[in-house]
C-alpha cells in the first residue's frame, strides 16, 4: 500500500465518511493528512460547515488549539493577553523565522537573536512554546544545540500569513514592491496561499494578477483559495494557463493548476491530456479533474472508458471514480477483465469509490488477481462498499503473502463489522481469534472501541462467576 492511500484511509477513519467526502479536496494536501490535525478536524465537527475555505479552517484549527491546551487559563492569566494576542505575537514569530530561512523547525541558537527584534522577552517566548504550537526536539542533545519545531509547518505558514497581511497593505492599498520581494523565494508560496483565503474579493483578485505576471502556476494555485468568481475574475488567467498545456517541461503542473482554479472552462483541455503519452500529465489531468467535481467532465470520462490505450483506461477510471455516481459502473465492471493489471486496479479502486454493492460479486474474482496491488485495492474497495457478503471472500486475504494485502483484508473487514449484527460480530472475532488472525482483532478492537473480553480471555468467565 502507499503512503498516499494509507494516509487517506486514516482520514475517513478519523473523520468518517460523510466528512471526508465534504473536505475531500483539502484533506488531499499532505498538510492536513496528518493525524494530529485530523485529529482536529474531528473535533471541529459541525463548526466547520459548509466553509472549505482552507486558511478559515486553519484559523479555526489554531483557535481550537489555543483553547484545548491544558493550563491555558493560568498561562493567560499570567501572560494577561487572549487568544487574538497569542495569535499576534505567533505571527510575527513565524513570519520572522520564516524570513531568515526557517520553515518548520529552528534552532534555539536563533531565539536570542530574535526575540529582541520582534520585542518579546525570553520568558515570553517560553510561555508560547507551553500553548502546544511548537515544541522542543531533544533528541539527546544538550542546549543549546537543542532544535524547536512547530507543530506542523503549515501552522507557521499559516500564521505568517497574518503577518504578511501588514507588511503588503497600507490603508488598504497593495504595497507591490514588498509582494515582489516575498514572490522572489518559493518558501513563501503556502503562505500567499493562505493570504488570498483571509482577503476580500477585490483585493484578492489584485494580488493574483500581479503574481500571475512573475509566476503563472502560483496565480492558478492562488485562484484556488479565491472567494468571488474564478472564470469570470480570472478569464485572461485561465487562458494563459490553456497555453501552457502546449508546453512538455510544465504541462503538468499546468494541469494541476487549471483542476484547482475549478474552471468550467478547463474540461476539454484536461479532457484531451487524459489521453496524452506522458504519464504524469495523464495523471494531473484525472485528479484536476476530479478537483472540477463536474457531471459534464464526468460524460467525458464514461466515453473515454472505450479508449483503446490502456493509459487512457488508467486516467479516465480514476477520475471517473472519484467525481461520479452510480451510474455507468457496468463501464467500470467491464475494464476489470482488462488485460493491463492497472486498469483492472484503477477501474477496482473507482468502483470502490462510487460504493455499489451490486459490484461485489465482480469483484471477488480479482482477490486472486496475480497482482498484489490489485489485490490490496480490491480488499479497500470492498471495505468500501461495506457489504456483508465480502467478509468469507475476504477472511482467505489473511493468509495472502502480501503484507499490504493482508493489512488492506484487514481494514475492510473492520469496515464491515460497523454494519453487521452484535451477535455476528462476535463471531467473527471468535473466528478471527481461533485461526490466530491477531492483527484482524487488533482492527476490530479499535475499530470498535471494545476489548472483547469474554473471547479473547474466556478465563475471565471465571472471574465473573
Amino acid at each position: 500500500m502507499t503512503l498516499d492511500t494509507f494516509s487517506i484511509t486514516l482520514a475517513k477513519e478519523y473523520l468518517g465518511e460523510d466528512a471526508y467526502e465534504h473536505l475531500r479536496n483539502l484533506i488531499q494536501e499532505s498538510s492536513l493528512r496528518a493525524p494530529m490535525l485530523l485529529s482536529i478536524l474531528k473535533e471541529l465537527g459541525q463548526e466547520i460547515g459548509h466553509e472549505i475555505n482552507r486558511t478559515r479552517i486553519y484559523e479555526k484549527m489554531i483557535d481550537k488549539l489555543l483553547s484545548r491546551e491544558t493550563g491555558l487559563q493560568t498561562i493567560q492569566s499570567n501572560f494577561a493577553v487572549n487568544n487574538e494576542a497569542f495569535k499576534a505575537t505567533f505571527s510575527k514569530l513565524s513570519y520572522a523565522l520564516l524570513d531568515k530561512g526557517y520553515a518548520g523547525r529552528f534552532p534555539w541558537t536563533i531565539v536570542d537573536s530574535i526575540l529582541p527584534e520582534l520585542k518579546i522577552t525570553l520568558g515570553d517566548f517560553v510561555r508560547l512554546t507551553h500553548m502546544g504550537l511548537i515544541s522542543e526536539i531533544v533528541e539527546g542533545h544538550p542546549l543549546p544545540d537543542r532544535d524547536l519545531v512547530f507543530r506542523h509547518q503549515s501552522f507557521q505558514e499559516y500564521l505568517a500569513s497574518l503577518e504578511l497581511k501588514k507588511h503588503l497593505f497600507s490603508q488598504n492599498k497593495l504595497n507591490k514592491e514588498a509582494l515582489l520581494t516575498h514572490l522572489e523565494y518559493n518558501t513563501w508560496d503556502e503562505v500567499i496561499l493562505f493570504l488570498i483565503g483571509s482577503l476580500e474579493s477585490m483585493i484578492a483578485k489584485e494580488i493574483v494578477s500581479f503574481i500571475s505576471d512573475y509566476d503563472l502556476i502560483l496565480a492558478g494555485k492562488c485562484i484556488a483559495h479565491y472567494k468571488g468568481n474564478k472564470d469570470e475574475d480570472f478569464r485572461e488567467v485561465i487562458n494563459r494557463l490553456f497555453n501552457l498545456l502546449k508546453d512538455e517541461d510544465v504541462r503538468w503542473a499546468a494541469a494541476m493548476a487549471l483542476g484547482n482554479t475549478g474552471s468550467e472552462k478547463a474540461f476539454d483541455q484536461l479532457i484531451s491530456l487524459l489521453s496524452n503519452e506522458n504519464s504524469t500529465v495523464r495523471w494531473a489531468a484525472a485528479v484536476a479533474l476530479e478537483n472540477i467535481d463536474s457531471e459534464r467532465a464526468a460524460d467525458h470520462l464514461i466515453s473515454l472508458l472505450n479508449n483503446k490505450n490502456s493509459s487512457v483506461h488508467r486516467a479516465a477510471a480514476y477520475a471517473r471514480g472519484n467525481i461520479g455516481p452510480e451510474r455507468d459502473v457496468d463501464r467500470l465492471i467491464s475494464l476489470l477483465s482488462y488485460e493491463d493489471y492497472c486498469v483492472r486496479r484503477a477501474a477496482a479502486l473507482a468502483l470502490g469509490n462510487i460504493g455499489s454493492e451490486r459490484t461485489i460479486d465482480y469483484l471477488i474474482p480479482l482477490l486472486s488477481d496475480k497482482d498484489s496491488s490489485v489485490r490490496w485495492v480490491v480488499a479497500e474497495a470492498m471495505g468500501n462498499i461495506g457489504s456483508e457478503r465480502a467478509v468469507d471472500h475476504l477472511f482467505s486475504l489473511l493468509n495472502d503473502e502480501n503484507t499490504d494485502v493482508r493489512w488492506a483484508a484487514s481494514r475492510a473487514l473492520g469496515k464491515i463489522s460497523k454494519k453487521i449484527k452484535d451477535g455476528d460480530l462476535l463471531r467473527l472475532i471468535e473466528r478471527f481469534h481461533r485461526e490466530g488472525y491477531n492483527k484482524a482483532v487488533d482492527t476490530l478492537k479499535s475499530v470498535h472501541k471494545r476489548r472483547f473480553i469474554k473471547i479473547l480471555y474466556p478465563q475471565s468467565s471465571r472471574i465473573i462467576k
